[in-house]
């Protein structure tokens, strides 16, 4: 029996259309608190929704931000209304929003803050815990696969001024190493 072998992009538009198909994912409300929320250039806001254990992707397209009436932030507690699809490039799964709505602070950032504070409190966030580091390192390694190549290459590096480096072939690595006293 031969069997049957898909690509990548047949794999991801069946998914898609098995959510495309599915009524229930069509109109949905998730409530969720709101993480990493970034908002575009482009008007786009792109987020994550997370709960204790489970976290989804979602975003809002600029055309779709007349069903935001407050600026969202990391940390709110929000309910998101829209749809559920799979991105197909990535093969992701995500929440289209369509409307946000603010349902107050969440817990996982109410739960960051307390422990910050508290922290605070011990002197955790003291000078003296605070480690000092060199403006530069006593070394500086570059490592770069590069099959094929296999002479000698010269590395120039730029930090205030030029720097001449030394490149080590090893087993189709090369390490770049800058000596401590061209530092």
């Amino acid at each position: 029996m031969m069997k049957k072998v898909y690509g990548v992009t047949q794999i991801n538009r069946y998914i898609r259309n098995m959510f495309a198909q599915d009524f229930v994912l069509h109109q949905v409300c998730v409530k969720g608190e709101v993480s990493n929320c970034k908002y575009h250039s482009t008007g786009h806001i792109y987020f994550t929704l997370k709960e204790n254990n489970s976290a989804i992707s979602a975003i809002m397209f600029a055309g779709n931000r007349g069903g935001l009436s407050f600026r969202m932030k990391d940390g709110d507690k929000v309910e998101v209304t829209g749809s559920i699809e799979v991105f197909e490039r990535d093969g992701r799964y995500q929440i289209y929003a369509k409307e946000i709505t603010l349902a107050g602070a969440g817990d996982l950032y109410a739960r960051f803050l307390q422990l910050k504070q508290e922290l605070e409190e011990m002197g955790m966030f003291a000078e003296e815990y605070k480690n000092r580091f060199r403006s530069m390192p006593d070394a500086l390694e570059l490592l770069q696969h590069l099959p094929g190549l296999q002479y000698r290459i010269s590395v120039i590096l730029l930090h205030e001024e030029i720097l001449m480096c030394s490149l080590f072939y090893i087993r189709h690595w090369y390490r770049v190493r800058v000596p401590k006293k061209a530092l």
